[in-house]
C-alpha cells in the first residue's frame, strides 16, 4: 500500500500520454480528410 502514489503517478502519465496522442491523431486525420465538420462526425463514429 506504501506504494500507492507510483501506481497513482503512473495512471495519470499514461492517460495524459495518450490525450495528447490521441488529440494530435485526431488532427491529423481531420487534415488529411479535409477537416469538415460531416467528415469529424464520420471519424468519430469509426472511433467509439
Amino acid at each position: 500500500m506504501a506504494r500507492q502514489w507510483l501506481k497513482d503517478l503512473m495512471f495519470g502519465g499514461i492517460t495524459i500520454v495518450c490525450g495528447i496522442l490521441g488529440t494530435l491523431s485526431g488532427g491529423i486525420i481531420l487534415d488529411k480528410i479535409w477537416a469538415t465538420i460531416p467528415n469529424a462526425l464520420k471519424v468519430r463514429k469509426y472511433n467509439t
